[in-house]
């Protein structure tokens, strides 16, 4: 027992040392990064091993050995995510969860299992503009624009701000020989984004194909269209309705201790495509803009986040001059509060841990 002891007492010492080059050294050499990913996954802290592989790979693009743990980290926390999401789907299923999942087995290549999430998803929840955009971005990748159309178009319908789904929607125009609907959705695009350079450029092609010489592309509102019949109201499983509504009544509750806090004007919850579940907004806000806004800032965030290697996203701040948004990402949405510049941030700070708990505590 003692030798155990002794020799326990070694291995944490050489990961506390380890531990210590890597906050003190700038450039550790690939052999720490190595050791402490095995100490790591020794311990089953592969959430631990993986952040250090990134930032090894991010030092060490060419290393083998570092490059090999990384691969094997992401695909091992991959599938028990896909885990994790399963087992909550079966026991309070959300549509949340079924485009999360969905997504998941498309990025691994698995086709088949995110195509049968996605029709479950749809099927439960027809009018969540989430997962009828990840078939469309499935149906894109396999060749098939028309059946692409046909979910984006749905997603977009139910979700007007659906940056994503208008800009890849206007590819799939193209490739039918549609450029003016591309157009048309392009400037939908820019009349919330305005001064979007890729959509400009991407408009300027569009307009280029279709003839269109009209110059207003850099955010002038578009012309108004008659608007879309509502969607018939499909029947939903009564179990089903009454746990979401259920849900997306505890977590109003919950923003409401937001509005407790000096300086605090609003909070609203979307999910990862902008689809407002949850919110509290001053009279007259549209929350659907609020959405779009949120939604926009935290993809563009996480793409750059990953491109540079610097970690998940976990808090961001958008200060304006007189009212900042910090956004934070809970379980499987996302969380913004609008705060005045002046408010007192440890009781902000607060209110957010409170809010984090009871969202745990209802999933």
């Amino acid at each position: 027992m003692g030798l155990l002891k002794i020799f326990g007492d070694i291995f944490k010492t050489e990961k506390v040392k380890l531990e210590e080059i890597l906050e003190t050294n700038s450039r550790p050499k690939p052999e720490v990064f190595n050791r402490l990913i095995r100490i790591y996954r020794d311990e089953d802290q592969d959430h631990k091993a993986l952040r250090v592989a990134k930032r090894g790979a991010a030092l060490y693009p060419d290393d083998a050995d570092i490059l090999r743990a990384q691969k094997d980290l992401a695909r091992l926390e991959r599938e028990l995510e896909k885990e994790r999401l399963c087992q909550k789907i079966e026991s309070f299923p959300n549509p949340i969860l079924h485009g999360r999942l969905a997504e998941l087995y498309r990025a691994d290549g698995e086709i088949g299992k995110a195509i049968k999430v996605c029709e479950d998803g749809i099927k439960k929840f027809p009018e969540y503009g989430g997962t009828h955009l990840v078939l469309g971005q499935i149906t894109y990748q396999q060749g098939d624009p028309e059946a692409s159309c046909r979910h984006l178009e749905r997603a977009c319908e139910l979700d007007k701000y659906n940056y994503p789904g208008l800009k890849l929607l206007a590819e799939c125009y193209l490739n039918l020989s549609r450029p003016q609907d591309a157009v048309t959705r392009l400037k939908d695009v820019l009349n919330f984004a305005p001064g979007d350079e890729a959509i400009i450029a991407f408009l300027k092609k569009a307009r280029e194909q279709a003839g269109d010489t009209d110059d207003g592309s850099r955010g002038a509102a578009p012309a108004q269209r008659e608007p879309a019949p509502a969607p018939a109201k499909t029947p939903r499983r009564t179990d089903v309705a009454g746990l979401a509504k259920h849900r997306e009544r505890l977590l109003n509750e919950n923003l409401d201790s937001f509005l407790g806090v000096t300086g605090v004007s609003g909070a609203v919850v979307v999910d990862p495509y902008g689809l407002v579940i949850a919110s509290r907004l001053p009279e007259g806000e549209d929350e659907e803009l609020a959405g779009a806004l949120v939604t926009n800032v935290y993809r563009t965030t996480v793409q750059s986040a990953e491109q540079l290697q610097i970690g998940e996203f976990e808090y961001g701040l958008i200060e304006g001059d007189a009212t900042n948004v910090h956004i934070i990402t809970v379980e499987d949405m996302i969380l913004a509060v609008f705060a005045s510049t002046s408010v007192k941030m440890g009781l902000l700070q607060r209110a957010i841990r409170d809010f984090v708990t009871a969202v745990r505590e209802i999933s």
